[in-house]
């Protein structure tokens, strides 16, 4: 009988213990769900917030890089340059010119 009870208690106190680690792993279950979505928040706001800025940047350009604005671009980078070997709209230069200039 006293076996019995030992046996019937030592099954008690490792069902327990079964239940206890069960009870852990499905703890740190959660935890690393909750870790995860966490990161997953936070990427997804660094990516919200690159393509905002990306999408700012672009609007900045479009309004920026307006055809007159290259041209006199161009004319500055090209009056700094001395020499020019082109002749008339038969030259590759003079072609481009005529095309960016729109002479």
């Amino acid at each position: 009988i006293k076996a019995v009870a030992d046996a019937e208690r030592q099954k008690a106190v490792l069902e327990i213990t079964i239940q206890e680690r069960i009870i852990e792993k499905e703890g740190a279950k959660d935890v690393s769900l909750i870790n995860n979505e966490i990161k997953k928040a936070a990427e997804n706001n660094e990516a919200d917030i690159a393509k905002y800025k990306l999408k700012k940047e672009a609007e900045a350009n479009d309004a920026l890089y307006t055809d007159k604005y290259i041209k006199l671009n161009l004319a500055k980078s090209l009056s700094n340059n001395t020499k020019f070997y082109f002749s008339g709209q038969q030259s590759e230069l003079g072609s481009l010119f005529n095309k960016i200039l729109g002479n």
